[in-house]
């Protein structure tokens, strides 16, 4: 989510010393609510992140294929950005390409 998303525009944010969050015991838990909800979710992003470090291995060992690739190749699936990476790769290979006729 940006950060732009929550605020409204020409409204600056107020923020509340957190004393006073902490000596109000709704808003402390409220805030610990909050804290533990988190907590819970990088949780889960860390669980995730084993999994694709795994599914990435099993790749790896049973395909043979680079990391890398397979890094990329997911990205690109993920994002579904295939017109942009391909233009991208175009430009790259230009500029190598006008550079090494210019070294050589």
């Amino acid at each position: 989510m940006s950060k732009n998303a929550l605020s409204v525009p020409g409204k600056k944010q107020k923020f509340v010393d957190i004393t006073s969050i902490l000596n109000n015991p709704a808003q402390r838990t409220r805030l610990q609510n909050y804290i533990d909800e988190v907590i819970r979710c990088k949780t889960k992003i860390l669980d995730e992140n084993e999994s694709i470090r795994t599914l990435r291995e099993s790749a790896v060992e049973e395909l043979g294929i680079e990391p890398k690739m397979f890094n990329s190749l997911t990205s690109v699936y993920f994002n579904n950005n295939f017109e942009q990476k391909r233009d991208e790769l175009e430009k790259l290979t230009l500029a190598i390409e006008s550079l090494m006729r210019i070294s050589q």
